[in-house]
């Protein structure tokens, strides 16, 4: 595939950490409806998840569960816990083998593994997640997600699919073939992961 698709697929990742820093920040504004939320919660899983792995993660971005009940420094403290996800890299695969999960992709495609930061600080400029990206139906759409085993973060152990669902695995991502660096992560462990891709 071209150098042009994995830029895009950079891009698209750029796009994504920004929209999420500003949902998970939202989630944490009073002055923000719950209707309005939730708006903005269903805009952003329709333009950057699969449909079949939407309703796995939609809770997590909605929950607001006593933020009436707590102060407004408790608020401001979790704000500024959040940071924007980096983006390191993207490896593009093809002839990926899929799990049954994954009924609307054929090997064969353009398969990317994107490595992203924490959405924590201080942990912002390591290594926190891993997305796996494709094309579904003409747009990229993140089809599974992992996150860094944070029982060690000196290593690179990925834990299960985030996904819990039968079939909804990558037993094997296929043939690298391309490699796209944007920055390395400070994260001795991580950077070593980082330069010998």
């Amino acid at each position: 595939m071209e150098e042009s698709k994995i830029s895009e697929v950079i891009d698209f990742m750029h796009r994504f950490s920004k929209d999420e820093y500003a949902i998970n920040i939202g989630r944490l504004s009073p002055e923000e409806s719950d209707e309005q939320h939730a708006k903005k919660v269903q805009q952003f899983f329709d333009d950057y998840y699969a449909i079949q792995f939407k309703l796995f993660k939609k809770g997590r971005y909605e929950a607001r569960t006593e933020l009436k009940r707590r102060g407004e420094g408790w608020l401001e403290r979790a704000r500024a816990s959040f940071a924007r996800r980096k983006v390191f890299m993207a490896v593009q695969y093809v002839h990926p083998q899929y799990g049954p999960g994954f009924s609307n992709l054929q090997p064969g495609e353009a398969l990317f593994a994107c490595y992203l930061g924490d959405e924590k600080k201080p942990w912002q400029s390591d290594y926190g997640k891993r997305a796996f990206v494709a094309e579904v139906d003409g747009s990229l759409k993140i089809i599974a997600e992992q996150y860094l085993d944070t029982a060690s973060r000196n290593s690179v152990e990925w834990g299960e699919f985030f996904a819990q669902a039968d079939g909804y695995e990558i037993p094997d991502p296929g043939e690298k073939v391309a490699v796209k660096k944007v920055e390395p992560p400070e994260n001795e462990v991580h950077r070593k992961h980082y330069e010998n891709r």
